[in-house]
């Protein structure tokens, strides 16, 4: 999956067979502003980018997460490349909500490890422990955490 954002445009270039139907149904008919998203074959992505770098422009991309052959299209001149694109890095800025969650998620993980290591201390001397075992316990819904 990729995506292609300018003030222009918003391209996501995905393998639409991926794409649920109500996602693709919410793309393509709910959207009546310039920037709605259009929806591309994975594979046209690089001439789509290619054709792109042709006017007078600039590609802020980051290289953490871009294949070298999509990075390759972009000429040299026209790169601007940092370890992590800009949606990454704004996707990175949690709200306080979400920071909430995030810890409140951390601290039910904890717990559930913690109970998974008691078990093991409990459960290990007497012989009846293997990795079946373990996932049966950690899968096992009436588990209270």
């Amino acid at each position: 999956r990729s995506s292609d954002l300018t003030n222009e445009f918003i391209r996501l270039f995905v393998n639409e067979s991926r794409i649920s139907p109500e996602v693709h149904k919410h793309l393509s008919t709910e959207c009546t502003g310039p920037l709605c998203v259009q929806l591309l074959d994975y594979s046209l992505v690089r001439e789509n980018v290619k054709n792109y770098t042709k006017g007078d422009v600039k590609v802020w991309i980051g290289t953490e997460y871009t294949t070298y052959g999509l990075y390759d299209v972009i000429p040299a001149d026209k790169r601007l490349a940092e370890k992590y694109s800009p949606v990454m890095n704004t996707k990175a800025v949690k709200n306080e909500k979400e920071q909430n969650l995030l810890r409140k998620s951390h601290i039910r993980d904890a717990v559930a490890v913690i109970q998974y290591l008691v078990w093991l201390e409990k459960n290990v001397p007497k012989g009846i422990v293997d990795e079946i075992s373990g996932a049966i316990y950690v899968d096992d819904p009436d588990r209270k955490s």
